[in-house]
């Protein structure tokens, strides 16, 4: 059964040659697309049809995925022209059905890396959403960033000192004693802090 997910932001790899290379080291098989808009003007190397047509020379499978994991359908109300509020997302039937697809795919072989445009996995979906999902059900998610990987443990380290910094930040400016600022004692809950402090730093 497979069980390791990789991820890749195409930002930190505008040689598209070097991109491809990544996925061969890393024996990847199938590339899934989770942009809202598959189309970047100072990118054009990864417009939709360009990627499938390199990508199929390649023999490496072309997946759009963006609606498969809810992300289409649930954004902040406060700012309701973009933002995708990922902690909704995740309660999501079609997101649990896009996990399931995923999983499907993987329990059979394939070795999929879920690319999005940032080159920080902190500040894409990918794994703000998909890989925090997948690592929390006890798969190895691994991110490939540019002059090497990052597995998503240690990307939950940083989120977790990211969310301490921010508070401390935060205090610092109040004149209230710490008590009453609500700073989360665990690391659990700084990560989850740290997660939704990025997802709405995304927009």
């Amino acid at each position: 059964m497979g069980s390791v997910l990789y991820t890749i932001g195409y930002a930190g790899f505008p040689d598209i040659r070097e991109f491809i290379g990544e996925l061969k080291k890393h024996g990847i098989t199938t590339l899934i697309d989770i942009r809202r808009k598959p189309y970047q003007a100072y990118f054009e190397q990864y417009e939709e049809s360009s990627l499938r047509n390199t990508l199929t020379r390649e023999d490496l499978a072309y997946i759009k995925f963006y609606d498969d994991f809810g992300m289409g359908t649930v954004e902040y109300e406060e700012e309701p022209e973009t933002p995708v509020d990922f902690e909704e997302a995740a309660k999501t039937e079609g997101f649990a059905k896009g996990v399931s697809r995923l999983v499907f795919g993987m329990e059979k072989g394939l070795v999929p890396v879920i690319m999005g445009e940032a080159m920080d996995p902190a500040m894409c979906a990918r794994g703000l959403l998909i890989a925090r999902a997948l690592f929390q059900m006890g798969y190895t998610v691994m991110h490939i960033v540019p002059g090497g990987i990052k597995d998503h443990s240690k990307l939950e380290k940083e989120i977790i000192d990211f969310a301490r910094t921010e508070r401390a930040d935060a205090d610092q400016l109040s004149l209230l004693p710490e008590d009453d600022q609500g700073v989360p004692e665990s690391d659990e809950d700084l990560l989850s802090e740290g997660y939704r402090r990025l997802n709405r730093m995304m927009f």
